[in-house]
């Protein structure tokens, strides 16, 4: 789990990792064709890293509890962003594979209907 914070939260792995947060949370552009600074490259990084996290979750690596308080409110942020969203669908239809990020999906949906909840 520390692992996977410091890849998501810290630029030591991914450097662009923090920034692209900022830019989430903020609702403003991320991919160069869309009028931010960065790459496809850059956000597949982070979307998957957030996809591992949902498969240790879904094998029982992360608990609930856990992924629910470190991860959550970004992958929900993430999941809702127009830009990501489109992003995913238009990856999906390139590379033929309905599955990519699927994991990530079923995560930041839990997590929102868990915040719902509580």
């Amino acid at each position: 789990a520390l692992d996977i914070t410091r890849d998501i939260y810290s630029n030591d792995r991914y450097p662009q990792n923090p920034q692209l947060i900022k830019l989430i949370q903020r609702d403003q552009p991320i991919l160069i064709q869309n009028g931010g600074s960065y790459e496809e490259e850059d956000l597949d990084n982070l979307l998957g890293e957030w996809d591992l996290v949902a498969r240790f979750n879904q094998l029982g690596i992360l608990s609930d509890d856990l992924v629910y308080q470190q991860f959550s409110f970004d992958m929900v942020k993430a999941y809702k962003n127009t830009e990501i969203r489109d992003y995913i669908n238009r990856i999906r239809v390139k590379y033929k594979d309905d599955l990519m990020y699927a994991d990530f999906e079923w995560l930041a949906k839990w997590a929102e209907e868990t915040s719902n909840t509580e």
